[in-house]
């Protein structure tokens, strides 16, 4: 988002310079998303596992490819974090559209050549890639079902007085529908009219419905008159008996309807007037009922049906920690908390034909959100690592090689040496990263107080929502101890929204937080702040409320990190030039390229790179700990995982390469379930230290298991059951034993019947006829005589194993 411009700039100097704010594009901003999406076949994926709500935000651009149909899972706690980020992205993306204005090309202009040839090297670079080949990965915002947010930042310009143009367009509307449109098309109306207060009817269960859960008066008054003006339409279309007495002088203006049945008119007009005589008398604003549903229809016609938002969100599939869900009975998938923020989660995945587990951005201690619960990745064949935030630190790795190999070969010795795994389980849960945090926020903590104590406000467009609610605990103690009384602000459209998405989620949270909750203690700190009135959130910086109450100094969280979307854009250009102010920005963003729209600036800006995953020295211990048979990980990972003498394989993969993992499984295995297993009767075979027993179920694919149950038949008793031999049967042990029960007969050496293979031949002549043919793969007894056959039946059960 940085490649564009937040604010208007003179145009663009077409030459090759330095980077300045005039070569930022000047459009409304696309988002990069993997090269080339709009090319890959999507049919071919079969799940989705989302790990953190960051992650939740690519979701639509996925979803709304032409033929997606996999199946998508997510944390309840990521699921509606991500959606909360969601929605405000797109509102803070309309109000930038509003400015800019919608493109109306299905090509955007400076995805033009001429344009991009134009960009300076920086850009171009991030634009279309080292290689140029990135271009592809840009793509619009999706929408966003008739988004209240956006409803709510119209209320709040029709409550500062922008309403009379856009209700004066309403009432003139109204009154040419009730003046020129009825007289003059009667008939086109009547036939209009069902369609007109079907959708009149929907709108004002709709709109009431809605009403019925705002708190909010501002909400109240933009939702209800949409329903008051839709009751009006529906009565001026709503066929009614028709009478003298009640349509009055409103027959006599309007010309009389030839083809219209006398016993209905459309509607009882005179009922207009009433209606805005009711509205007035009342004290209703007239203005701001007419813009409110005028803005209602425009949010309408802007794109309701394409919901991208609300579409992806009903695909996903949401589970808690260590709950199973089972896809196409093959494959169960189990999450686990990685530690990183509020419901962010690893995976299992297990089948009968392996058990992956999947890590993504994990911390082992977690100050807000639940610890990285590694022991449940034990036992797995094969560990997917793709934790993003070694990229970040790679850089800083160099001058720590000395300590990561300290730190490895220390554990490597205690561990052979105590043979204990809680050695290296106590050196991962090690404090010096929480320590290491605390300091942080502590640092920021005291240069947030220096500036307010200086005059100046502290602005903090941080995205991490488990950094807010650190920031905002550590800074109620510090300007209490200060004895400083200034007010804190959160403004974004899902500000209360989040707050009291915190205060719900106890089984999301780190132990303490549990504590707390048992104790009767509020979870976090903006619950007393919010309590004490110290701390207040607003959906936009032009809130009436907000607008009432402001003062400066001050403190503001706000988004957009980028610095290019939301209220920080407003609140960089008001501070910017005050030397006393302090801009708080986390790392990850290129604040060169990020603070150019708003130079020169005099404000202080403070980048600070708070823990987002596992660092490098600890990955190793984790792996001896999970001792998975393969581990597949980055390729620009491969100089810092995988130690020599460890006993698991490593797998480095890069992007668009199919990566083909073996499989030391050599035989599934089958449960067979109990009441089959009580039914089984062993036989013991002759020369070997084995028992064999028959079966006959019903095999099923439950859970990631071969399971074997009776099935839908009766069950039969093994004395009832016909015997099953197997093996070769010779011929001269079977003549010996028909000589015992006094049968006699010869073997002979032939061919078969049909004279293509060798066959030996049993004749018995006494008492009476039969014929015994072996063959390699069949054995064939023929007579007339059912005695004799019994008999014949009997000596194969002494020469052959049978149950």
């Amino acid at each position: 988002l940085t490649v564009f411009s937040p604010i208007p700039t003179d145009a663009r100097q077409k030459i090759e310079k330095l980077l300045d704010a005039n070569n930022l594009i000047q459009a409304e901003p696309c988002y990069k998303t993997v090269n080339n999406l709009h090319l890959l076949d999507v049919s071919f994926i079969d799940i989705v596992l989302i790990s953190s709500p960051m992650g939740m935000l690519g979701l639509p651009f996925l979803t709304r490819t032409k033929g997606f149909s996999a199946k998508i899972y997510a944390t309840e706690a990521t699921a509606r974090h991500g959606q909360l980020m969601m929605d405000d992205l797109v509102a803070m993306h309309t109000e930038f559209r509003q400015f800019y204005g919608p493109e109306e090309s299905a090509l955007l202009q400076w995805m033009k050549w001429e344009e991009l040839e134009m960009l300076p090297l920086a850009l171009r670079e991030r634009v279309l890639g080292k290689v140029g080949s990135e271009l592809g990965g840009w793509m619009p915002l999706y929408s966003s079902a008739l988004c209240s947010s956006i409803l709510l930042a119209k209320c709040n310009l029709l409550l500062n007085g922008t309403a009379e143009d856009h209700g004066l367009k309403i009432i003139l509307g109204t009154y040419g529908f009730l003046r020129f449109s009825i007289p003059m098309f009667p008939e086109a109306t009547l036939c209009s009219a069902p369609f007109i207060y079907t959708l009149s009817v929907i709108a004002i269960t709709y709109t009431s419905s809605t009403t019925l859960r705002q708190i909010f008066l501002k909400k109240i008054i933009a939702y209800s008159p949409v329903a008051h003006m839709n009751l009006l339409g529906t009565s001026m279309t709503t066929p009614v008996p028709q009478r003298e007495e009640v349509l009055g002088e409103y027959l006599t203006s309007f010309r009389p309807m030839a083809k219209l049945n006398k016993a209905c008119s459309i509607g009882p007009l005179c009922c207009a007037e009433r209606v805005w005589n009711s509205l007035e008398g009342a004290g209703m604003d007239l203005a701001l009922v007419h813009a409110s549903v005028a803005i209602a229809a425009k949010i309408t016609e802007e794109g309701v049906s394409a919901a991208d938002v609300k579409s992806c969100m009903q695909r996903v599939q949401v589970l808690k920690y260590a709950e199973e869900a089972c896809y196409n009975g093959s494959i169960t998938i189990k999450a686990f908390s990685s530690g990183l923020e509020i419901g962010s989660c690893n995976w299992t995945i297990s089948s009968p034909k392996a058990n992956i587990g999947h890590v993504s951005s994990s911390i082992f201690q977690s100050e807000t959100a639940m610890d990285f619960n590694y022991h449940a990745l034990q036992g797995c064949d094969a560990i997917l690592y793709s934790d993003n935030s070694a990229r970040n630190i790679l850089g800083n790795v160099e001058d720590e090689n000395c300590h990561f190999a300290s730190v490895n070969s220390d554990l490597s010795i205690k561990s052979d040496t105590d043979n204990s795994w809680e050695v290296i389980g106590e050196a991962l849960l090690n404090a010096d990263e929480r320590s290491e945090e605390m300091e942080k926020l502590a640092f920021i903590i005291s240069c947030a107080v220096d500036s307010v104590e200086a005059g100046g406000s502290v602005l903090v467009p941080i995205g991490r929502l488990g950094i807010v609610l650190q920031l905002l605990e550590q800074l109620s103690l510090s300007l209490k101890s200060s004895n400083l009384k200034v007010p804190i602000y959160v403004i974004s459209t899902i500000a209360e929204e989040l707050m009291a998405f915190t205060n719900i989620i106890p089984e999301w949270l780190c132990k303490l937080r549990q504590e707390k909750l048992y104790s009767g203690e509020p979870l976090f700190a903006h619950v007393v702040l919010t309590r004490e009135k110290r701390l207040h959130t607003f959906p936009a910086v032009h809130s009436l409320e907000l607008l009432k109450i402001w003062q400066e100094p001050c403190i503001v969280f706000c988004p957009h990190w980028s610095l290019r979307l939301g209220p920080v854009v407003h609140l960089l250009r008001r501070w910017c030039r005050d030397q006393n102010s302090l801009l708080v920005m986390e790392e990850g963003v290129d604040a060169e390229l990020a603070l150019l729209p708003f130079k020169p600036m005099a404000m202080k800006a403070l980048q600070c790179s708070f823990l987002s995953g596992i660092k490098l020295q600890k990955v190793q211990p984790l792996l001896k700990i999970l001792q998975p048979d393969f581990v597949v990980f980055p390729e620009y990972l491969r100089r810092h995982i995988g130690p020599p003498n460890s006993s698991s394989s490593f797998l480095g993969y890069s992007e668009n390469q199919t990566l083909r993992i073996p499989n030391r499984k050599e035989l599934p295995e089958l449960y067979i379930s109990m009441d089959l297993a009580t039914q089984l009767s062993w036989t013991k075979l002759d020369h070997k230290d084995t028992s064999i027993a028959r079966l006959k179920g019903e095999l099923v694919m439950e859970h990631g298991k071969h399971l074997l149950h009776p099935g839908n038949e009766q069950a039969i008793s093994s004395d009832t059951r016909p015997l099953l031999h197997w093996g070769a049967m010779d011929l001269e042990n079977l003549l010996a034993a028909l000589q015992k029960m006094g049968i006699k007969g010869s073997v002979e050496q032939g061919m078969s019947d049909a004279g293509s293979e060798i066959a030996s031949v049993l004749h018995i002549f006494e008492p009476s006829k039969a014929l015994i043919e072996v063959k390699a793969t069949t054995t064939v007894i023929s007579t007339s005589d059912e005695s004799l056959a019994s008999l014949i039946s009997e000596a194969v059960n002494t020469i052959l194993n049978s149950i």
